[in-house]
């Protein structure tokens, strides 16, 4: 059994940590991509990233999520969004 990076535990076939990847169901609609980029722009701020910061993330394509909401929003209202987030000037 394989050890758990910079762990002494051995994973277990059934570890809750694991990775999954899902498929929706169906395509987002717009109010479902704007929930997704309300919820990424959230994350990051809770980490600590600035309103900059967390722009040039959508504009990543190496970020997929984030990337697709802006391609499916539009930047205008992915800037109203972090907008939202992070009010005021600064950041």
């Amino acid at each position: 059994m394989a050890e758990a990076a910079g762990s002494r535990k051995p994973y277990e076939a059934d570890d809750p940590a694991e990775l999954v990847g899902v498929r929706l169901p169906a395509a987002p609609d717009a109010r479902a991509w704007e929930e997704m980029a309300t919820v990424f722009i959230e994350e990051f701020a809770l980490m600590g990233w600035g309103r900059a910061r967390v722009l040039r993330l959508f504009a990543d394509p190496r970020f997929a999520g984030p990337h697709g909401a802006l391609r499916a929003l539009g930047a205008e209202r992915v800037r109203a969004l972090v907008e939202a987030v992070f009010p005021g000037a600064g950041s």
